[in-house]
Formats: structure tokens, sequence, C-alpha cells
């Protein structure tokens, strides 16, 4: 049975969405690396006994960095709609990342008075299409708070 990160999925991605996209796998790229340098340090560190561990836990960091750079890459000269390609787990935490770097922004411009509600509306029609293809590849991300225990 194949898995998230063994499913292959598609997105394109609109020619005016592109340096958000790159923008948030340039984040995912940068937490992957900074869990790569902990489970390098834990390598090197660790005992005898843990060792099989860590050596699992450092490679599996370097594949996850591996389809996030492959990701990049194909965004590397594109200027018009380009189609995305890779597992379904490495873009669903690529387009979510889109949506909280997105939902930052949003926070950003609503905060003072004259709000620029053209920009409201730009940031939220992407954040929609992040939320939207996330979504579309991973269906299970459509689950709504709601649909979870209250956190107290």
């Amino acid at each position: 049975m194949a898995t998230k990160d063994t499913d292959q999925a598609a997105v394109t991605i609109p020619a005016a969405y592109l340096e958000d996209v790159r923008c948030a796998l340039i984040d995912t790229i940068e937490s992957d690396s900074g869990m790569l340098t902990v489970n390098q340090a834990a390598l090197v560190k660790s005992k005898a006994d843990r060792v099989e561990t860590c050596l699992e836990d450092r490679d599996t960091g370097v594949d996850i960095l591996a389809r996030d750079l492959r990701l990049l890459e194909q965004l590397r000269h594109a200027t018009g709609d380009t189609k995305l390609t890779g597992d379904v787990d490495t873009l669903t935490q690529t387009l979510q990342q889109m949506v909280r770097m997105l939902g930052r922004r949003l926070t950003d411009v609503s905060q003072y008075a004259p709000i620029p509600l053209g920009d409201v509306r730009e940031l939220s029609a992407r954040l929609r299409w992040a939320a939207d293809e996330a979504i579309r590849i991973y269906p299970e991300l459509a689950d709504r708070l709601s649909n979870h225990e209250a956190v107290a």
C-alpha cells in the first residue's frame, strides 16, 4: 500500500503565486534543515545502543530535505503557470506552509485602519487556492476544527 510520501501528485501553480510557493518552500527547507541539524547532533552524541535509531532519523531528515529541494528546483526558472509534481506529503506540507505564511500576511495588513481591502482580497484568494489545492490532493485535510475536540 502506498503512503503519502510515496504517492505522487501535481499542482498547477498560477504564475502570480509562484513567489508565494517559493517562499513557502524556502521556509520549509529552513525548518527541515534545522531538524536535520538536530538529528545529526543527536547521532554524534548517541550511545552505541541508539546509533541505529539516530542514523534512521538523520537519513529520514536527508530524504525530507531532498524532496523539498526537488520541488524548489522545479520552480527555479518558472515564470508562467507551472506544474509542480512531487509526493503528496511534501506538496501538502508546502501548501500548508503557504497557508500559514499568507495567514500571517493577512493578519499584518489587517492590523490598522484603514485596512487595504484590495490586499485582503488578494491574500485571501491566494490562501484559499493553497487550502483548496492541499485538500484536493489530500482530502483528509478538509477536516474542520469543529470536527476535533476543543482545546481548552
